[in-house]
């Protein structure tokens, strides 16, 4: 034990699963540890496995707060003791509390606010060095699939395509590197299938920024480079 609190566990109730979170930064954000969000992994300890990462598809951690309010400004996290065991029948996961401290890197005397990362989960299917079967992670999901932005780098007009298991009203949100919102597309309600929306990035600085798509609770992140 250590007064580091960047590092931090959890575990399933009957103790078979273990949840390993720890603060970092993403160096293709900033090759300096100034912008960090909060990682994690769990551990399968009665077959030894780890969980795969659903974001990238890669055998590595997942970014819990890529994307939300503490994307890049989660200077301080606390995760609870225990996760939450949804049994979803064929698909069960284990969801994570986590409470995150938020300040504003522009003014640092602004009073501290403390904030939850809602609905964090991973899948049972997770645990392995190979991904699920195919769908598996959609399962009563709004959103199927996210694009990535193109043009990308754009400098005007970027466009970013979605598709829908189901009709649904869509949030869309331009955050920078900081977590900051610079841009808020207005709710919209779309149809189930292929969708797009097109937003004007002309009026933000040259940089790197993430555009996220909110449906129902769901939240898909994807880079966008302005420049």
């Amino acid at each position: 034990m250590t007064e580091d609190n960047r590092i931090q566990i959890a575990r399933s109730r009957v103790g078979d699963k273990m949840f390993v979170s720890w603060l970092d930064t993403d160096t293709t954000v900033s090759p300096d540890n100034n912008a960090p969000d909060i990682w994690a992994r769990g551990v399968d300890v009665v077959n030894a496995t780890l969980t795969y990462n659903i974001q990238t598809q890669e055998d590595s951690p997942q970014n819990v707060t890529l994307g939300s309010g503490a994307s890049s400004c989660a200077y301080f996290f606390a995760m609870a003791n225990e996760v939450f065991y949804n049994d979803l029948v064929s698909y069960p996961t284990y969801t994570i509390p986590y409470v995150y401290e938020g300040m504003d890197p522009n003014d640092p005397l602004l009073p501290v606010q403390f904030k939850y990362v809602q609905n964090f989960f991973f899948w049972e299917a997770q645990f392995g060095s190979a991904p699920p079967p195919p769908g598996i992670h959609e399962v009563n999901k709004t959103i199927a699939e996210v694009s990535e932005v193109f043009p990308n780098p754009s400098r005007e007009m970027a466009t970013l395509k979605f598709t829908l298991n189901k009709a649904a009203n869509v949030v869309v949100t331009i955050a920078n590197i900081m977590g900051q919102t610079v841009k808020s597309l207005p709710l919209r309600y779309f149809n189930s299938g292929s969708n797009n929306v097109k937003f004007d990035v002309s009026d933000l600085r040259a940089g790197i920024y993430f555009c996220a798509i909110e449906v129902m609770g769901e939240v898909v992140t994807k880079k966008i480079i302005v420049g």
